[in-house]
C-alpha cells in the first residue's frame, strides 16, 4: 500500500503544527487528556480546517495524508510530560472509510514505534460531515473497539446523526457541543436539554465531557448537571508548547473549592465512600478469593485494565462454594465478571 503524497502536502506538512487542548475532571481540576488540534492553517492557504480536509479529500488523499498527521501527533505527544497517564484525542475524519487505500493496522504500527499503549488513544468521531455508509462506520468502530481503542462523539447534539449515532457507535465518551454550553447558567432551555444528554450518557455508562467552556458559571453549571470532564478556554488555551499542559489547573480548583455547593455536595458524597483495592483484568483468580476470604465484610472486586480504568465488578455471592476451587486462571476467564 503506497502512502505516498504529492509535494505540494510534503510542503503543507511540514508548516502545520499540532496543538494541544486539556481536558480535565470537573470535580478536581486534574488533566485527564489532551485533544490534538491542527494549527498553521492560514500559512499554507486555507481559511480554514474544514477547507483544508475537503481539498484533501477532493484529491483523494485523505488517508494518507491523516496518517502523516497522525504520525506527526503521536512524535508530540510523547514530549507532555507525564504522557503515559493520559489520553490522546485524535479526530478521525468519516470520510476517510471512502478512501481507496483505507486499511486497518497502521494506528498500531504508528503506536508501537512511539512506545504508547492503545488504551491511551481516543478517536473522536464527529457529527459535522453525514455518513453516508453507517455500515462501514460501525465496521471501523467496532475494530477500534475491540482493539483497546476509546471512542468519543465529538459535537454530540448538532450533526447530522445525533442518537442513532450514539446507538451505533456505543462510544466510551460523548462530547456535548459548545451550542448546548454557552451561557448555560442563563439558559433553562439548555439546561434541561445539556442535563438530558447527561442522564442518558450515563445510564448507557457514558462519560461526558462539556467542551467549549469558557466562564466560571458555566464551569459550575456543567458540573451541577453531571458532566465529568471539561474543556475550553477558561481551562487552557490550545498551545503548541508541551511545556505549558500541566498535571493540574490551580485556578479551577480555586473555583470548585470556593463554590459551597460544590465544598457540601463533596463532604456528604465523601461520608458515604469506601475504598477498595482494585484488581487488573489479568489477576489470577486465587488472589481474588483470598482477598474476599480475608475481608468477609467486603462483597466486590473492583476489575480495572492496564490503565487503571474500571471494567466492572465481580460479587463474591454469585461465585458458587463448589465452584471455587475449580477457578484458576486470570479473572478475565471467568464467567462471574
Amino acid at each position: 500500500m503506497k502512502l505516498n503524497l504529492p509535494k505540494k502536502w510534503i510542503r503543507n506538512l511540514k508548516i502545520l503544527d499540532v496543538a494541544f487542548q486539556p481536558i480535565i475532571n470537573i470535580h478536581t481540576g486534574k488533566i485527564f487528556a489532551v485533544e490534538a488540534l491542527l494549527r498553521n492553517h492560514k500559512e499554507v492557504g486555507f481559511n480554514s480546517i474544514f477547507e483544508l480536509f475537503d481539498e484533501v479529500y477532493e484529491d483523494n488523499l485523505l488517508y494518507s495524508f491523516d496518517l502523516k498527521l497522525r504520525k506527526k501527533a503521536l512524535k508530540k505527544f510523547i514530549t507532555i510530560k507525564g504522557y503515559e497517564d493520559l489520553k490522546l484525542f485524535y479526530n478521525l475524519d468519516n470520510r476517510l472509510l471512502e478512501m481507496p487505500n483505507f486499511k486497518h493496522g497502521n494506528t498500531n504500527k504508528l503506536l508501537k514505534h512511539y512506545g504508547i499503549g492503545k488504551n491511551s488513544i481516543c478517536f473522536e468521531i464527529s457529527e459535522r460531515h453525514e455518513i453516508s455508509n453507517i455500515l462501514k462506520m460501525q465496521e471501523m468502530l467496532v475494530h477500534y473497539k475491540n482493539e483497546d481503542f476509546c471512542i468519543a462523539i465529538d459535537d454530540f447534539g448538532v450533526g447530522y446523526s445525533g442518537y442513532k449515532l450514539l446507538y451505533d457507535s456505543k462510544p466510551d465518551i460523548i462530547k456535548i457541543d459548545r451550542f448546548f454550553l454557552t451561557d448555560i447558567q442563563k439558559d433553562m432551555k439548555k439546561k434541561v436539554m445539556a442535563k438530558s444528554i447527561t442522564r442518558l450518557a450515563i445510564q448507557l455508562g457514558i462519560k461526558v465531557i462539556a467542551e467549549g467552556i469558557e466562564n466560571r458559571e458555566e464551569l459550575l453549571t456543567c458540573r451541577d448537571i453531571g458532566c465529568h470532564f471539561v474543556q475550553g478556554y477558561f481551562i487552557q488555551r490550545p498551545t503548541i508548547e508541551t511545556s505549558e499542559i500541566l498535571d493540574e489547573y490551580m485556578h479551577i480548583k480555586d473555583v470548585l473549592n470556593s463554590d459551597k455547593r460544590s465544598a457540601q455536595t463533596h463532604y456528604e458524597v465523601e461520608s458515604f465512600l469506601e475504598k477498595k483495592t482494585p484488581f487488573s483484568i489479568n489477576t489470577d483468580m486465587r488472589e481474588v478469593l483470598e482477598y474476599f476470604q480475608k475481608n468477609p465484610q467486603t462483597e466486590i472486586a473492583i476489575i480495572v485494565n492496564s490503565n487503571n480504568e474500571p471494567l466492572g465488578i465481580l460479587q463474591e455471592n454469585r461465585i458458587e462454594p463448589s465452584e471455587q476451587s475449580h477457578l484458576y486462571g486470570s479473572v478475565l476467564k471467568v464467567r462471574y465478571f
